[in-house]
């Protein structure tokens, strides 16, 4: 049996600091990703999350806000409303993730717990997202 590594994809959610607009795109290198979309000089990352189906993710949003599309592009006229639906709903599903400071102040109560990705390199990475998506599971029941 051979061994296939399988590299951690991400979905994002960008806004256009220019002209507007949301870019809904996903990546399996975050880091190299936003360099190249100008993350803090042209756009400004929303957030983004870590999760399994992450390609059928950017394909569902792509569909659900296909109106909202500018043609041939990844870039959506998105308001305010669709776009806080999009971060509950990843919320909800996500491994790990990361929201800005700006938008996670727009959401505030018991329902979120934004924390930064961890590092799931290795075992000890595995243990430590394994131990906080179960605290997070079992924080949620508690609340909910």
């Amino acid at each position: 049996m051979i061994d296939i590594e399988r590299k951690p994809g991400y979905l994002y959610l960008l806004k256009n600091k220019i002209l507007g607009g949301y870019k809904i795109g996903i990546t399996t290198a975050p880091t190299s990703r936003f360099k190249a979309l100008a993350v803090g000089e042209k756009t400004e990352l929303i957030g983004y999350w870590q999760h399994d189906g992450y390609r059928e993710l950017e394909r569902y949003y792509h569909k659900l806000y296909s109106v909202e599309r500018v043609p041939q592009s990844e870039w959506f006229n998105l308001d305010d409303e669709a776009v806080a639906a999009i971060v509950d709903q990843m919320y909800s599903s996500a491994v790990t993730q990361y929201l800005s400071p700006e938008v996670q102040a727009q959401f505030v109560g018991t329902q979120f717990n934004f924390n930064p990705p961890a590092d799931t390199s290795g075992v000890n990475g595995f243990i430590v997202a394994a131990l906080a998506a179960s605290l997070a599971y079992l924080l949620g029941a508690a609340v909910g």
